[in-house]
């Protein structure tokens, strides 16, 4: 029996193809029509979607011209993409929206202070839920 080299995902390669899968449906583009712009086949974008298959510098180049951004936005990579990353697939069109639009938002102090403000309605609607009273954190 021949023996197989089984690849494992690297955390780093599913979470550029993760990034790929979003801007690529935020643009509303299938896989087929992706893979006729980058020159390839919509199994082989499927591969560079799920972190199966590895890019290459020029590929990852093409697939960020196909979706018209850059290569620096695909590897958005918290830490310098030296840990672990969880990838979050949207599960609504409300959540794919705000996703897509919180990814525009270039300034760190302003997606800081976003994510504060989510956070902050987010807790508002827990204890709300619970039947407790807001808490107010004023200075």
């Amino acid at each position: 029996m021949a023996s197989e080299k089984i690849r494992s995902r690297d955390p780093i390669e599913v979470r550029i193809g993760a990034r790929i899968r979003v801007r690529r449906r935020a643009l509303r583009l299938s896989q087929r029509r992706l893979g006729e712009r980058v020159g390839v086949t919509f199994q082989q974008i499927q591969k560079y979607e799920s972190g199966s298959q590895r890019l290459s510098v020029v590929r990852l180049l093409a697939i960020a011209g196909a979706l018209d951004c850059s290569v620096g936005e695909l590897l958005d990579l918290p830490g310098g993409g030296l840990e672990a990353v969880s990838v979050y697939e949207p599960a609504t069109e409300e959540e794919r929206v705000l996703c897509e639009a919180f990814t525009q938002i270039s300034d760190p102090r302003l997606r800081r202070t976003v994510l504060a403000l989510v956070a902050q309605l987010a807790a508002l609607e827990v204890r709300s839920a619970s039947g407790m009273p807001p808490t107010s954190k004023r200075p």
